[in-house]
């Protein structure tokens, strides 16, 4: 059994989970602005992506700031930010989705992180194995980018 989940992160899970969300919204929002021919529409369009990614910018400071006041949480934030080709959108959340290293195996934070193979067998029906699951999205997708990279 695990100890209980720290309660200063499980506070920083719900604006956590607004970061996500937001950042599909900023996408939605500049796919619909480059599709659109009509430049009026477009300029309308433009207003609330700047909203929004304000919005995504003030969420991830109160975030940080929440992080930084903590002197454990700055100093985990503080080795994740000091892992090269690991930023700031890439850090901010390991700390509040993922918990302590050696809290966990190997196998439970890859489960978690959604780095993990599934396989889809059953009786003599032997399926493919997918990567599925876990929380911290943007975590697979950079994993999945920097594995393409070094196969290259």
């Amino acid at each position: 059994m695990h100890p209980a989940r720290d309660k200063r992160l499980t506070a920083l899970a719900e604006p956590m989970r607004l970061f996500e969300p937001i950042t599909a919204d900023i996408a939605c929002l500049g796919t619909r602005c480059e599709s659109d021919r009509d430049e009026a529409i477009k300029a309308a369009v433009k207003v609330p992506i700047k909203q929004v990614v304000a919005r995504r910018r003030d969420v991830r400071e109160q975030i940080v700031t929440a992080l930084r006041a903590e002197p454990d949480l700055n100093r985990r934030l503080d080795r994740l930010l000091s892992i090269p080709g690991l930023g700031e959108r890439m850090a901010v959340p390991l700390p509040i989705t993922m918990p302590e290293p050696g809290r966990i195996t190997r196998k439970e934070a890859a489960r978690l992180a959604g780095l993990a193979p599934f396989d889809r067998s059953s009786g003599q029906y032997d399926g493919q194995r997918h990567i599925a699951g876990g929380g911290p999205t943007a975590l697979s997708a950079a994993c999945l980018s920097a594995a393409s990279r070094s196969s290259s």
